[in-house]
């Protein structure tokens, strides 16, 4: 006798599923399922800004260096990582506490930002600048920093928003400033907690001591410059634009272009054109000198003649223009 095609149990499992319709299981982008995908989301405008970032913070890390070497008298040494966008929440959560945690003004945006110290960081330098080597670092669980510490963090956030205005200014000129400080991160309410930030982070080491800096800028307050921020930074010194003048002068004069004389013309109404009969002669006044052309522009001045049997034009003057296209007037010694 034949087995049946649908077992007893699979019987039951089919009417329990008619019976008790189970919820239709949710496609990922695995299951090649389709899913909604906001082109004008924050995270997608602010994911084209990271590069121009980046090359702030690389100006930053850069002036960091002397910047700290004058304060420490130690050669520090200064990484910038990459600059990443980030909910605030998981910036919070991501911070190694205890540390120092200063809102910041934006001038002229709009919100404030926040500078964060690490708590390493600042007592390396405190020990440093009393003497010490920053190995032995006190422990700064369940006190808050005391007044010597803070007024040598006043100078370092000083000494880092002045670098920080300085990496900005060939881009936008801000002005940061300090206004206050927070030893717990839940008042350091500078955004909602499911707002989109940008999160630039720097590693500060002096030998065995140091730590991180990071600087956190709300979406809000960089939109209204984001054409700004989708841009290039410019060059960082004039020894690239006199290389890259050089280079697209040496392409420039090698490239091929078009040049028409019009030996002459004349002007003859509708009714001599239709009068006109084979072999009748146009009579053209051929001028001293003809123009010749280059896209439409009239850049030299000929004569009309032969060379080895063909048609040619002698140069007798070139024209020369002002950058903004006007016509100047030719010198008197010109020919």
């Amino acid at each position: 006798m034949a087995e049946p095609l649908v077992s007893p149990d699979e019987v039951d499992a089919l009417l329990d599923g008619v019976g008790t319709p189970s919820p239709r299981p949710e496609r990922g982008p695995a299951d090649g399922g389709v899913r909604d995908f906001d082109l004008t989301s924050q995270a997608r405008v602010l994911r084209g800004c990271l590069p121009t970032l980046d090359r702030v913070s690389e100006r930053f890390a850069h002036d960091l260096r002397g910047g700290l070497f004058n304060l420490v008298r130690r050669s520090p040494e200064v990484g910038a990582r990459a600059v990443r966008e980030s909910r605030y929440a998981e910036f919070l959560d991501g911070l190694a506490l205890p540390a120092s945690l200063n809102v910041i003004a934006l001038a002229p945006l709009r919100g404030t930002g926040l500078l964060v110290l690490d708590a390493n960081l600042v007592l390396g330098i405190v020990d440093i600048l009393f003497g010490g080597s920053g190995r032995l670092l006190p422990k700064l669980e369940g006190r808050a920093f005391s007044p010597a510490e803070t007024r040598i963090i006043r100078r370092l956030i000083d000494l880092v928003l002045a670098d920080y205005a300085k990496a900005w200014e060939p881009l936008y000129r801000i002005a940061f400033s300090w206004q206050r400080a927070e030893m717990h991160r839940q008042f350091a309410d500078i955004a909602a907690p499911e707002d989109r930030v940008v999160v630039a982070a720097f590693d500060v080491g002096f030998g065995e001591a140091g730590g991180a800096i990071h600087i956190c800028l709300p979406y809000a307050s960089l939109d209204p410059i984001r054409d700004v921020l989708s841009s290039p930074l410019p060059a960082d010194s004039p020894q690239a634009d006199r290389d890259w003048l050089w280079q697209l002068t040496e392409q420039v004069q090698s490239a091929d272009v078009e040049v028409t004389a019009e030996l002459a013309h004349k002007r003859i109404t509708i009714r001599q054109l239709l009068k006109l009969k084979v072999g009748d002669i146009i009579d053209l006044p051929v001028p001293d000198l003809i123009t010749a052309h280059i896209g439409g522009l009239p850049v030299i001045d000929c004569r009309f003649g032969t060379i080895n049997g063909r048609a040619a034009i002698r140069v007798e003057r070139v024209r020369k223009y002002s950058q903004f296209g006007e016509q100047l007037r030719p010198k008197s010694d010109d020919h």
